[in-house]
Parts: structure tokens; sequence; C-alpha cells
């Protein structure tokens, strides 16, 4: 029976896999990752697909981890846990357990969802740990580099048109794609304890890269002044749904002039003690 070696947490390791472990954990971080193995391994992760590949602060992330067991592996492997961290940090960043087991020649490919708070580069540890069928363990290192970005938003306007209070007007919604790409699915919807407003929602199934739209949203309101107006609006890029919400604080006003009456031809006509008065009566207003 071949001796069996330790890894740093008292783990017995394959002689046969020490190379790969000891090559993938002191191999720099490049900006693509290449596949962790080494001439000597028969097990690794092949490849790890981020999707989106930039995601945003909070977006909801997949990262697809690839794991190879290869023709000329000893065993089956069992895949005990495939966890990402920071280099140097114990904290798990995502974890799953107990995927299920690699026979010799075959592939796997396992999703860990991640979320990150923060835009920047992101200098990750992919770790896939395992366990062979005579009791031995195995783990490799993938160095994996995420860039997470602000995302490139579309510019949401409010404008308001001038009416008496309780008439009719036109609360004008713009939205500029500034992406240099389209985005669908376009929905605005406004809300506004002030306001009264007869739609509540337009959408719009594309915004081509460098255009805009107005919504025209007729609302109603009892008294002029400041009133705020709630908008939302969801839209989605490269398949991803996002959200933008806002509350603006725009002023409702009535006209300077909304109505003057010019009168014109006027004629007085003194029937006995009565003095008639008559007159073209006109609204320039």
């Amino acid at each position: 029976m071949s001796p069996k070696l330790l890894d740093g947490g008292g783990s017995p390791v394959a002689p046969w896999f020490l190379a790969a472990v000891i090559v993938l954990s002191t191999a720099a971080a490049p900006l693509f990752a290449a596949p962790a193995a080494a001439n000597g391994a028969h097990i690794g992760i092949t490849d790890v697909q981020v999707s989106p590949d930039e995601p945003a602060p909070g977006q909801q992330t997949e990262l697809s981890v690839s794991i190879r067991n290869g023709q000329q592996s000893p065993s089956v492997v069992d895949i005990t846990d495939i966890y990402v961290r920071r280099p140097g940090n114990s904290d798990d960043i995502a974890r799953v357990e107990d995927v299920g087991t690699i026979p010799i020649g075959e592939n796997i490919s396992v999703p860990l969802p991640v979320t990150f708070d923060k835009s920047g580069v992101k200098d990750l540890r992919v770790v896939f740990a395992g366990r062979l069928k005579d009791g031995s363990h195995v783990r490799v290192r993938y160095p994996l580099t995420v860039d997470v970005r602000e995302p490139t938003r579309p510019q949401v306007e409010l404008s308001v048109e001038e009416a008496v209070p309780g008439a009719t007007r036109s609360v004008n919604v713009t939205v500029a794609n500034g992406i240099d790409r389209d985005i669908r699915q376009l929905k605005v919807v406004s809300s506004s304890a002030d306001v009264n407003f007869t739609v509540n929602e337009r959408v719009k199934a594309k915004l081509a890269a460098g255009k805009a739209v107005t919504f025209d949203f007729p609302a109603r309101v009892s008294e002029t002044g400041q009133h705020p107006v709630n908008l939302t609006l969801h839209y989605v890029d490269r398949g991803v749904h996002h959200e933008i919400s806002r509350t603006y604080q725009p002023r409702f006003t009535s006209p300077t002039n909304p109505g003057k009456i010019v009168l014109t031809d006027v004629r007085a006509t003194q029937t006995g003690g009565t003095l008639e008065v008559s007159a073209t009566a006109g609204n320039v207003g």
C-alpha cells in the first residue's frame, strides 16, 4: 500500500496529486485564469465561467465551475466542497457542498451563485475539494479575476406642463439610453400621494442605443405647488433585469395668464332710464 501524504489541514493527499497542488498554490493569478492542472495531475478545474461577465455591485452572479477527472485518474472523485475565497482569507464568498461524484474520464459543471457588494477588480480563488475511493483527499485552487463595475444606466427625467388646479395636465417622463447597446422591455411606473394619475404605467419593447423616448402620464392636482412623484424604470440589458427608482419633486404650476377677456366693438345705448352696453368678447389668454 502506497503511503499517504498530509495537507496543511491534516487530510491525506494522494502522492500523484501533490505536484498539482504545489504548482497551483504558488501560481500568480492571471487576468484570464488558466486551467488549474499540472503535468502529473489527473483531476482539475478546467474552466470557470462568470455570468454576467462584468457584474454590477449587488447583482446576482453565477460562477460555472468545470471539473474534469482524467482518463488516467486512479479513482472516481467525490466532490465534497467547492468554494470561493480571497487569497489569504478563510471567509467563504460562496460555497456548495456534497455536489456528487465524477467518474474517471468525465466532466462536471457546478453552478456557484455569488454577489459582490462593491465595484472593483476581485482577485479570487475557486477551490475544489474532493475525496478518492481509497479515502485520500485532493484539493485544487483555481485563480480567478472578476471585474465588478458600476453599470451605465439610462437617464430618466421628468417635466410637468402648466394647468389650472383640477385640470388634466401632462407629466412627461423622458428615458434616454446612453448605453452603447439596445435595452429592452422598458416599463415606467408612476405613483404619488398628491397627484392623481389617469395612467400609471407605460411600456416600450426596445430603446435603441443613443435614443430617447418620452412617455405621457396625464395627471391632476387639487392645488399648485411642489408635489412628490415616484418613478420606477424597469428594463432588460443583455438579458439581465434592472430597476431604477427615484422620487422627483416637480412644481405643478398654473399658467401665468390662464385667461384674459378682451371686449371689442363696445356700444352704449340709452333707452329711457336704462343704459345698455353691447360688445364682442374675445379670449386671448
